[in-house]
């Protein structure tokens, strides 16, 4: 059946349940499909793999059939609708081809077999565990811990990101092996449950869930999460394998603190970064911080050497010297809202924690890097 429909919400559309294809839109993954299908006066998007989905509902009174889904290529599709202005008329032919008709122009997008799944592989109806949250506080959090995963999943936990209902909070924690972030919010759902989410999947809801405002609902199944907001369901895989045991790295302690002003500080190390990346030890500033001063150096190269000075607040401690990842310590400055960070540490060979003075429920830990000087 042919229905009208309005070329910028069915872009806008494509848009959202596109963020859960990842680079396919470039043909770099699996997911180049989205599946369509008429279901209760309502014409249904949706975009899945193994690991997360994606699905979408636009209401239509005048849609009256029940279809299957049929699957076309989500980029010339969302590429069309793009270009295309006013109404289009949509119709789905008996052998599955898209029609689409706008002012003169006139389209047939050929249905595909998908390289996955041909049935969405998450389950809406059953039994949950619910909770609520502000759709951009899913979102603030997420961007906090996700910078550890900014150049891929992270590697060596299975690609996995912690969710830790403790009954009345939820604390959300990523880590790579070489740094953790944590954050927390208050969670009065009374849930208490851990679960393992595939973190490329958390990163495809943060893309589909930004700039979004309201109530979010999250149910919590037995292999999967899903969040809801305003006919948009997201899915997400449980993951299986054991998390890292987090706790154990807040309970250190780490009695030594500095505080930094934070546009210095990263203008600093952004400086640094020309000479640090041809270093044997890549990326790594060596940070000595001796009677109210910080220097932060870059070893000697072919190319040149660096080196800046900083004023540290509130430190009365002996000198302290420590090797750290400098690409990783601006990681956490650009997502930092305050002008102040407090960089706390213990000992050379012990994680050190980098927080935001106004901001208590995010933690940021960075492992120390091995450094001749330090070792000597």
């Amino acid at each position: 059946m042919a229905i009208k429909i309005s070329s910028t919400l069915l872009h806008d559309s494509l848009t959202t349940v596109s963020a859960c294809a990842g680079d396919a839109l470039l043909g770099l993954r699996g997911i180049s499909h989205v599946g369509l299908r008429y279901e209760s006066k309502s014409l249904i998007l949706e975009t899945f793999n193994n690991v997360s989905g994606c699905s979408l509902t636009i209401r239509d009174k005048n849609i009256s059939e029940e279809t299957e889904n049929t699957f076309y290529p989500i980029a010339e599709m969302r590429e069309l609708f793009r270009r295309m202005e006013g109404d289009v008329l949509m119709d789905i032919d008996q052998d599955g081809a898209l029609h689409l008709k706008n002012s003169g122009s006139r389209y047939t997008l050929k249905s595909i077999v998908p390289q996955t799944h041909t049935s969405f592989p998450f389950n809406d109806k059953g039994s949950d565990e619910v909770f609520e949250i502000k759709t951009e506080d899913l979102v603030a959090l997420l961007e906090k811990v996700l910078i550890v995963a900014r150049g891929g999943s992270s590697q060596g936990y299975s690609g996995g990101t912690l969710l830790d209902f403790r009954g009345s909070s939820l604390r959300i924690v990523n880590t790579d092996g070489f740094r953790m972030a944590i954050v927390s919010i208050d969670d009065h759902s009374g849930i208490e449950r851990k679960i393992q989410v595939d973190t490329n999947s958390l990163k495809s809801i943060l893309k589909g869930l930004s700039g979004r405002t309201g109530i979010l609902e999250g149910k919590v199944r037995g292999d999967h999460v899903m969040f809801v907001h305003e006919g948009v369901k997201f899915f997400a895989t449980i993951l299986t394998p054991t998390y890292p045991d987090y706790e154990k790295i807040l309970e250190r302690k780490h009695t030594k603190k500095v505080t930094l002003n934070k546009k210095e500080f990263t203008k600093a190390l952004e400086r640094l970064q020309q000479f640090g990346k041809y270093q044997e030890l890549n990326n790594a500033s060596l940070i000595k911080i001796d009677k109210g001063e910080i220097l932060i150096t870059t070893d000697d190269t072919a190319r040149g050497q660096g080196e800046e000075t900083l004023s540290a607040e509130d430190f009365e401690d002996g000198d302290f010297l420590v090797c750290l990842n400098s690409s990783f310590m601006l990681d956490f400055l650009k997502i930092v809202k305050s002008d102040k960070v407090n960089f706390s540490f213990e000992d050379p060979h012990s994680s050190c924690l980098f927080s935001d003075p106004e901001d208590s429920s995010y933690k940021y830990f960075l492992m120390t890097l091995k450094h001749p000087k330090i070792e000597g």
